[in-house]
């Protein structure tokens, strides 16, 4: 391999250079599904771990006098 390749391998280790980078603390991404007009919401995993969310989890998402409210609909493990 060239040595260009290698340096760049070492920076940056295993990571998949081709994910968002980690949100911060207090930050989250909503992304727009083409594939059937739904969002996607990204929350930071401390956020989440204190929910108690797990992946496949339906939030309803509202605005109630001024707040973003997240409300669970449906929890994946039921």
């Amino acid at each position: 391999m060239t040595e260009n390749h290698d340096n760049f391998k070492i920076g940056l280790g295993t990571r998949n250079v081709s994910r968002n980078p980690r949100l911060g603390d207090n930050l989250v991404r909503v992304q727009l599904q083409k594939s059937n007009g739904q969002f996607k919401i990204t929350l930071p995993r401390g956020l989440a771990r204190c929910l108690r969310l797990e992946a496949g989890d339906i939030l309803e998402v509202f605005i109630e006098r001024g707040d973003l409210v997240l409300r669970i609909k449906e929890r994946a493990s039921e």
